[in-house]
């Protein structure tokens, strides 16, 4: 059941919310035990054979959660903390790694070996992480102690389980224990304005430029590719991606948000990063959050000299794309911005102090880091999208020239009066549709100006606690729309105009969904 759907919107949602507060008016516990079940009938929708595998989970772990809280000995809790992760482990690499770990077995020894049909289930490497975490946090008394209906909560609330944030067992459970049922009003208010703006991402932005990305790597994967089909699969998956994770993180926001729950912030508009760093702290926050406190700064972080720092660095980025998927492509993409960080703490370390304080650089440094951000991310997803590391390497070649330059027969045709300049530059032409490189150009530039200028959805709602550690974001170097004398017209109050705007960005989402489509990250 996708948010993005007619029986998840029009059925699942409003009986499930219905139900929730005729229900909280008896007693605050049965509602949340009702919504618990409503969560797990959620998951097991796609798969009623998901239902035993998040079962096993959910039992296994809360098991172990109670013996490490109820012993005193430091080392039984270890002993209960290794065999967690280690469960934990084995489950997610037995149905997500399995195949590439064969893969990789056939492909050092020339074998033939093969598994069958391993079906990846919905959410695993989310409720996966979120009870790694919940275990070490109690290994490290940070948790004093849990009950079986909270903690199935915790891990199966359906507005964050498939894709996240994820989250921690201190950030969810005084929320539950101190659920305020009487503001209703309110937080069906805000819960819907934020999945409404969510859902127009969603509909009409990620999956309008899909159409004209997906032919695009469909084409590299059996031949080479123009330089600028490149350029527009690259920034379009990007943004394809961006509005995707954005309009989900959104409506996961504002559907916990109906039941009076403030989720943590997930994303924060990494577009407007000016450094690979800053894009990090941006994007997919809570995955950022749980690597760097439970992989990184365990590794030893910062703390032994910058060549462990880097090698740390590697390591943790390489986790981030084998936790994305299953491939060599995967483990590229990871690999990549494990590269680029370094990168980026090199200059910091190698860029003088005089240089950094001038006032020339301050204002260039913005702008050009906004840029080359836009480029590494946009060239690293080439390889997070491509079906295999062929696919990826063809269109990496083609995004920086290896390919040549050329332009498609319709542009070509509209630029005949540069027709010796074209000669003189030796582009070429192929036969591609130049329709086609036209409209997706300008949906592509359109929908960066959107990413870059345009405030986002938690800026727009910063009077209401959109979600848990979220600041405003500061003017940055291309937010044109944040000057104060326009500020005022882009912040949510309740008025008719935003009823208007609300209801109408929720029909239009509504009205959008022609077919599955679901998200990105639901993959994972």
């Amino acid at each position: 059941m996708l948010f993005n759907s007619y029986e998840f919107i029009l059925i699942y949602l409003p009986i499930t919310i219905t139900l929730f507060y005729i229900i909280s008016k008896t007693s605050k516990d049965y509602s949340l035990y009702f919504l618990a079940l409503m969560s797990l009938f959620f998951y097991s929708w796609w798969n009623p054979a998901y239902f035993f595998l998040i079962a096993l989970s959910l039992t296994t772990n809360y098991t172990l959660g109670r013996l490490i809280l109820t012993n005193i000995k430091k080392h039984n809790k270890f002993l209960f903390l290794i065999l967690g992760i280690t469960f934990n482990l084995g489950l997610l690499s037995y149905y997500k790694y399995s195949s590439l770990i064969v893969d990789i077995i056939n492909d050092i020894t020339s074998g033939d070996i093969s598994l069958g049909n391993v079906i990846l289930p919905l959410a695993i490497s989310f409720f996966t992480f979120q009870q790694i975490a919940f275990l070490v946090d109690s290994t490290y008394e940070k948790i004093k102690s849990i009950n079986f209906p909270d903690y199935v909560l915790f891990v199966s609330f359906f507005p964050q389980l498939i894709a996240g944030p994820i989250v921690h067992y201190k950030e969810m459970i005084p929320q539950f224990s101190s659920l305020n049922t009487t503001e209703t009003s309110k937080n069906l208010t805000i819960g819907i304005t934020l999945f409404s703006i969510g859902l127009f991402k969603k509909v009409v932005f990620a999956d309008s430029i899909s159409d004209y990305v997906s032919p695009i790597y469909d084409q590299a994967a059996t031949g080479n590719i123009t330089f600028l089909q490149a350029w527009i699969a690259g920034v379009g998956f990007t943004l394809q991606i961006y509005f995707d994770f954005s309009g989900y993180s959104d409506m996961a926001l504002g559907i916990a948000r109906m039941f009076g729950i403030i989720l943590p912030i997930n994303f924060n508009s990494p577009l407007k990063a000016t450094s690979i760093i800053d894009f990090w702290s941006r994007w997919h926050i809570t995955l950022t959050r749980f690597l760097r406190d439970y992989l990184y700064i365990p590794l030893g972080g910062n703390r032994r000299g910058t060549p462990r720092k880097f090698f740390n660095i590697l390591v943790t980025m390489f986790i981030s794309g084998l936790w994305h998927g299953a491939g060599y492509q995967y483990l590229m993409w990871g690999s990549l911005h494990g590269f680029f960080i370094l990168l980026n703490h090199s200059w910091y370390i190698l860029l003088p102090n005089k240089l950094y304080k001038s006032k020339c650089y301050q204002k260039a440094s913005k702008p050009i880091g906004v840029i080359l951000t836009l480029f590494m991310v946009s060239f690293s997803f080439l390889f997070f999208r491509a079906e295999d590391l062929t696919t990826g390497y063809r269109m990496a070649s083609s995004m920086i020239g290896i390919n040549g330059f050329s332009l498609p027969e319709g542009i070509y045709i509209k630029l005949d009066f540069l027709n010796q300049y074209l000669k003189l530059l030796n582009i070429t032409v192929d036969a591609t549709s130049g329709s086609q490189i036209v409209y997706g150009s300008l949906l592509t530039i359109s929908l960066l100006f959107i990413a870059l200028v345009f405030p986002n959805s938690l800026d727009i709602m910063k009077n209401f606690k959109p979600a848990l550690g979220y600041l405003e974001t500061k003017k940055g170097v291309v937010n044109l729309l944040y000057y104060n004398k326009l500020k005022s017209l882009i912040i949510f109050k309740h008025s008719k105009l935003w009823a208007v705007i609300v209801g109408t960005s929720l029909a239009i989402g509504i009205m959008g969904i022609q077919q599955v489509s679901e998200f990105i990250y639901w993959q994972f």
